[in-house]
Parts: structure tokens; C-alpha cells; sequence
């Protein structure tokens, strides 16, 4: 079962656990930041308490909904690890049942998916793509002219 069938019927069998997978997502985020692919039990927890959620037996129903998978790796056999396959369809399925809010209102048809693709240009491109950019659209010496005859304008009051 993928990641965001498992939210969504999560989110209607146990919809109290959404709370506990949007601190999983959370987790599963912060430690990819860090180069590691999987996190404790125990992390999630953590991410959790910022929610208001203070303590939950395990992860188990999570697993077998096929939001998480239980790595077989602990530290001293007391810390149970796992990963998030699925993050970006978990993501979007909490942002469907409503458990996370977009960064801020699109204008496009609702329901309609959008991919935004941001690109920059190389560093070396910037400085010829701005290089005599207001060739054309500015009259260089009148310009120059009006610089110099705005300064002769005084705007101080006499003495």
C-alpha cells in the first residue's frame, strides 16, 4: 500500500494518528536535511509534543497502513528506527484530509494538480543577460542633462 492510501484511510479509520503522521513527515524531514534517511520512534515522539500529543504506545498501526517502514536496525535493542518511502505522497495526502495548509493560497482551479519549477540563471550568464539591459530604452546624454541640471536646483531655504 502507498504512503498517501495509507493516510487516507488512516484519516478515516483512526483520523486521532494524523496528528502522529504529520510528526512523522516532520521527522522523516529533519533528518533527511542531515543526511540520514531514517529516525527513532522516539524523534517523532518529540515532533509530537509540539502538536500537544504527549505519548503514544508505538508506530506499529502507522507501519501497517504503509506510511512507515520498520528498519531492522536499533541502538542497545531499545530504539526502534524506521523511514517514510513515500514522504511526498504522504505529504500530499495530509494536505488533502486538511492536517497541513499550503504556504499560501494558489490562484489556479482547486483541485487541479500545478508543478512549479523554479530556475535561476548561472552565475556567469547574470552579469551578460543585465549587461546594456537599457540599450534603447534610455537616452543616455538627456539622461546625463537632466542629472546635472537637477543639480543647479537648490532646495535649501536662504539663510
Amino acid at each position: 500500500m502507498s504512503g498517501h492510501i495509507g493516510v487516507k484511510r488512516l484519516a478515516v479509520e483512526h483520523r486521532e494518528w494524523l496528528t502522529v503522521v504529520k510528526a512523522a513527515l516532520r521527522a522523516s524531514k529533519k533528518f533527511k536535511s542531515y543526511g540520514s534517511d531514517d529516525f527513532a520512534g522516539s524523534w517523532v515522539l518529540d515532533e509530537a509534543k509540539k502538536e500537544g500529543i504527549d505519548w503514544f504506545p508505538n508506530l506499529r498501526i502507522l507501519v501497517s497502513y504503509g506510511i512507515l517502514k520498520r528498519l531492522d536496525t536499533t541502538r542497545g535493542g531499545r530504539r526502534a528506527y524506521y523511514t517514510m518511502p513515500d514522504e511526498e505522497e504522504v505529504e500530499k495526502a495530509l494536505y488533502e484530509v486538511g492536517m497541513i495548509e499550503p504556504l499560501k493560497e494558489s490562484e489556479s482551479e482547486k483541485g487541479k494538480e500545478v508543478l512549479i519549477t523554479i530556475k535561476g540563471l548561472p552565475k556567469g550568464d547574470r552579469f551578460e543577460k543585465a549587461m546594456a539591459g537599457w540599450k534603447g530604452l534610455i537616452d543616455g546624454e538627456k539622461l546625463i542633462e537632466d542629472i546635472y541640471n537637477d543639480r543647479l536646483l537648490s532646495t535649501r531655504p536662504e539663510v
